[in-house]
């Protein structure tokens, strides 16, 4: 997200806490990096960190969402539990859907915002793609 052209600010979402490399982007980007934790499930922790965001940009809009959250629940259909398949589809399909609605208003929908509307960048792929390669080199 950007307050003024010079100085950008970066937010990021992490499923888990993983405060290693969340401290290790804050270094590397610095202080416009805003680091955002919540379950892409749960609707009101989402709701709270687009919130955050629109705190940080006042009345700018944001620049861009990169919304590739995913999980891989692995083993043959057979054997996989009803449960486990629709957390993963919850995660993986519900997810960017409870993401992006929340930040659409950051992006350009909100049409009292001032800037270029922003772009969401979706990898729903990504999860099949890495478990794919993963199996072929086995």
């Amino acid at each position: 997200m950007r307050q003024n052209a010079a100085q950008p600010r970066i937010p990021s979402v992490w499923q888990r806490a993983e405060s290693n490399g969340r401290d290790r982007l804050q270094r590397e980007f610095g202080e416009g990096f805003v680091p955002l934790l919540f379950d892409v499930t749960d609707e009101e922790g989402v709701q709270a960190g687009a919130a955050k965001v629109s705190e940080h940009l006042g009345r700018n809009m944001l620049d861009g969402l990169v919304n590739n959250a995913g999980i891989e629940v692995i083993g043959r259909l057979a054997d996989l539990p009803t449960d486990q398949f629709q957390h993963q589809l919850e995660v993986n399909l519900v997810g960017p859907f409870i993401v992006t609605k929340a930040f659409l208003p950051l992006l350009g929908a909100d049409l009292t915002r001032e800037g270029r509307p922003g772009r969401i960048a979706l990898s729903v792929a990504s999860i099949f793609n890495n478990s794919r390669t993963q199996r072929l080199h086995r």
